[in-house]
């Protein structure tokens, strides 16, 4: 598969690990299976995602039925295409003229399933290069540019603080298993109000880690399981303005 690059491609320094990481203790619980391994792929994979020689396509919206690109050599496992259509079809009325931030992108999937779907525009956070090139040239195959669907290379510790004074209607989240990254990302989500009032925040992580809400307004709404991979739903309540406030 040839890999496209892209003089609009966003490059920040990278890092082992998040300025927030050491919050990573407070907040999470996390057990893992021995045999756990986030680069782990093949039948045995119990993470309820897709093996990487599965094909993808996205389900609905002006680009329904188009294939997503995959490259089984790198160390991403994408959302499964029940769990993405899930999580959309519980979005669906939020999505037309979103502002929509995927954090963890892998192939891109998500993103592109929210353009597809009417977002308006689309911000795709992924530390790997490699993976990044996939997602543009996912792009550029069907047709969108950075104008509608922009990619940023970078760890997201260092990257999220950085859009500080954007704001996200919708924000999907898909770190790394086992490392505290979920409680981690909704610090960094909250600290720099990336989530516009009322906005939805979902991550998706191992089933035994336990993400907790740091204090603030965002609230959890729900959790969906597929397998050993769980969804966490979280809006951020609107700010009720005291009567006579201007």
């Amino acid at each position: 598969m040839a890999l496209i690059a892209s003089r609009h491609l966003t490059i920040f320094e990278k890092a082992d690990e998040g300025p927030l990481s050491f919050v990573s203790s407070l907040f999470v619980n996390i057990v893992l299976p021995a045999e756990f391994s986030y680069t782990q792929r093949g039948k045995n994979n119990f993470t309820g995602r897709l093996e990487l020689d599965e094909v993808m396509r996205i389900i609905s919206g002006v680009f329904g039925g188009r294939a997503i690109q995959m490259n089984g050599k790198l160390p991403i496992r994408p959302t499964s295409d029940k769990a993405r259509g899930a999580v959309f079809s519980s979005l669906a009325p939020h999505i037309e003229g979103a502002r929509f931030l995927d954090i963890c992108a892998g192939t891109g999937a998500m993103g592109l399933e929210a353009l597809s779907r009417g977002a308006l525009l689309v911000k795709a956070i992924e530390r790997s290069q490699e993976a990044a090139q996939l997602i543009m040239a996912n792009r550029q195959a069907l047709g969108t540019t950075d104008a509608s669907f922009e990619v940023i290379v970078g760890e997201f510790g260092k990257i999220l603080p950085r859009l500080e004074g954007e704001s996200f209607d919708i924000i999907f989240a898909d770190p790394p298993y086992g490392k505290g990254y979920p409680s981690e990302i909704l610090i960094l989500v909250g600290l720099h109000s990336l989530l516009a009032p009322g906005g939805h925040l979902v991550i998706e992580h191992f089933t035994k880690e336990q993400v907790l809400v740091a204090p603030g307004s965002l609230r959890l709404t729900r959790t969906k399981k597929y397998g050993q991979t769980q969804m966490s739903f979280f809006i951020l309540d609107q700010q009720e303005v005291p009567e006579g406030a201007k």
